[in-house]
């Protein structure tokens, strides 16, 4: 085995380095020329040739290309790792986005479900305090009440309790005037009465299935009121449209709008 190993080796040593082949093809040229200095400077002038000509070009190539090899491969380094990290970053985003989404259908439908009752109609309780007034002062202007009495009514700000149990609708008003009235949705009217004026009232839904509309009869006043309130689908905003309409056509109808935000 060591023979064997050893013949593998020289035969290797012969035949794999070419250095002993240009040392020995250098030392004929060499010898050749030896005999004359005329012969050796050619020799010296042939080999400088060849080092300018082939050696110094294929060298310059290889360190350019060694160089271009180097920046490429830092910028791709460079730009991998960004849209990697990029596209972690959107996937994650995705996913948070998709998350967020998700809950917020699930809120919708959680409001959704608080929003109507069993039978698919609205649900108005809740507790609401007045926070804006619109055209509420002349509302009450063209009712008749005292200046006084409708400037302090405009800078007040009251609260509606309303309970909703099937059609059975309570609103207690809790202010500067305060009243309690219980109303059947579509059912027979009801009386109440406000600084000593006396109303018929009666109650229906909205078209829109989004509130409840009191149709308000001032028994000997010639006039009547619709009074709605419609209630945002987060259930946070309730809007009262209030309207006077006169029995008399040369009066022109009057209305109000008032925002509650829920307590």
């Amino acid at each position: 085995m060591m023979g064997e190993t050893n013949i593998i080796y020289n035969n290797n040593y012969l035949f794999a380095p070419p250095a002993w082949l240009l040392l020995f093809v250098l030392g004929i040229a060499i010898g050749k020329s030896s005999q004359s200095m005329e012969g050796w400077d050619s020799l010296l002038s042939l080999w400088q040739s060849f080092v300018n000509q082939s050696i110094v070009p294929l060298y310059a190539f290889y360190v350019f290309f060694y160089l271009v090899h180097i920046t490429t491969s830092i910028v791709w380094n460079c730009c991998s790792s960004y849209w990697k990290h990029r596209h972690r970053s959107k996937v994650e985003n995705d996913a948070l986005l998709l998350q967020q989404q998700q809950r917020e259908e699930e809120l919708e439908e959680e409001e959704e479900e608080d929003y109507y009752d069993k039978d698919g109609n609205v649900n108005m309780t809740g507790s609401y305090k007045l926070i804006s007034n619109h055209k509420f002062e002349e509302f009450l202007a063209a009712q008749g009440v005292p200046w006084a009495l409708r400037s302090a009514a405009n800078h007040a700000r009251p609260v509606h309790h309303i309970t909703q149990q099937g059609t059975e609708v309570t609103i207690q008003i809790r202010g500067l005037i305060e009243s309690q009235t219980t109303f059947e949705i579509n059912g027979p009217p009801v009386q109440d009465v406000i600084r000593g004026r006396v109303f018929t009232n009666r109650m229906e839904y909205t078209k829109a299935n989004d509130g409840i509309v009191v149709h308000k009869t001032a028994v000997s006043e010639g006039y009547r009121l619709t009074v709605t309130r419609q209630l945002s689908k987060d259930r946070r905003t309730l809007t009262m449209t209030s309207r006077a309409i006169f029995d008399d056509e040369q009066r022109e109808d009057v209305e109000s709008v008032q925002i509650f935000k829920r307590n």
